[in-house]
């Protein structure tokens, strides 16, 4: 039982590392641990570890080591799969409930798994004459191959609520930072942005409009202390910051707005050429 903590401790310490070296999570970056895997939501990247243990005594070591490597990677691919399936696909629902009721889209995802490359590998003698072998691996969502076999429901254009554009036009690029830190609000493959009321002001997934996408228009980052404070609503050039009331949904997935942030929201949402890109800042 005590050569088995130390193992434990020993992966914790290792899956740590490997998530800072690896999902290039910087100060703004928003990260959140998944069991074994860590999910970089700034950037789109899951980095996961598995491990594998093989004796260091006699012969064919390095026969033992092969195996166990590929072993510690099977382990790092499960635990990569099983934490995209826990992740909220939206407010109601994980990518889970969405799997299981269409058993057609498994093979995809296993095909969309299979798309992780290896970062790292990590052998430490441990004591009783073994060694622990750690293998991560890395998925990125952006990337070209992975995307091919994503499956659609991944994916959602803009989908803003019921009010019409502005008659007045604002030039050049839309940004919006939402400031949900502190509310409890957790992350979504296809959040939504809503009046105090729940009603839908807009919809959109972080991993585009489709397959080819090449950005997505709402993304996650971290809280920063280089943040300026700012009101309840404040502009500073093309950008617009509002903060948020709360979180909603079922599993606390959609970002609601005050009536003052709402009819901000939709002023600048309707008066803009392009589509606003936005940020929703968690802590």
């Amino acid at each position: 039982m005590k050569k088995m903590f130390m193992f434990s401790v020993i992966f914790l310490w290792s899956m740590s590392a490997a998530a800072d070296n690896f999902s290039w999570a910087g100060q703004d970056n928003y990260v959140v641990q998944m069991g074994g895997s860590s999910m970089d939501w700034t950037m789109d990247v899951i980095t996961s570890g598995g491990s594998s243990i093989f004796s260091a005594e006699g012969e064919s070591t390095s026969h033992r080591a092969m195996v166990a490597e590929r072993e510690a990677r099977f382990r790092a691919l499960k635990n990569l799969h099983d934490s995209i399936g826990e992740t909220y696909l939206d407010s109601s629902t994980t990518i889970n409930h969405v799997r299981s009721r269409n058993p057609g889209v498994t093979k995809d995802f296993a095909a969309m798994v299979q798309q992780a490359t290896v970062v790292d590998r990590v052998m430490i003698p441990v004591p009783g004459g073994q060694n622990l072998v750690e293998a991560f691996v890395m998925l990125d969502l952006w990337d070209e191959q992975t995307r091919f076999f994503m499956p659609g429901f991944l994916f959602a254009p803009v989908e803003t609520g019921d009010f019409q554009d502005s008659d007045s036009l604002l030039s050049g690029d839309c940004v919006i930072n939402i400031d949900a830190a502190g509310l409890g609000v957790s992350p979504a493959i296809i959040p939504s942005i809503t009046d105090k009321h729940g009603n839908m002001l807009l919809r959109a997934s972080t991993l585009g409009s489709g397959r080819k996408a090449g950005r997505s228009n709402i993304s996650y980052i971290r809280s920063s202390s280089q943040e300026p404070g700012f009101r309840t609503i404040q502009s500073q050039g093309q950008i617009t910051w509002i903060k948020a009331e709360r979180a909603l949904g079922e599993h606390g997935t959609d970002i609601g707005l005050n009536a003052e942030g709402s009819d901000k929201f939709i002023q600048v949402i309707s008066s803009s050429r392009d589509d606003c890109s936005i940020n929703i800042i968690l802590k």
